[in-house]
């Protein structure tokens, strides 16, 4: 079963980003769950590398999620 997420950057390594670039990041994806949401990101932004931690809103809750590389 698919579900709608809103994910965006909530922060990055090494640049102090201010919330109109923040929200610049924010994509809506369908998908079966999170992990899909931050790969769909992925392939839409390509700046994974920058990225520390992502906001993900979805499935009943909101979340700030670290991924691992």
């Amino acid at each position: 079963m698919k579900k709608t997420f809103l994910i965006s950057v909530a922060k990055y390594f090494h640049k102090n980003a201010t919330h109109e670039e923040l929200t610049k990041t924010k994509l809506t994806v369908t998908c079966k769950d999170w992990i899909d949401a931050v790969i769909e990101h992925n392939k839409v932004f390509k700046n994974y590398y920058e990225v520390e931690s992502y906001c993900i809103i979805g499935d009943g809750a909101v979340s700030i999620t670290k991924p691992r590389l």
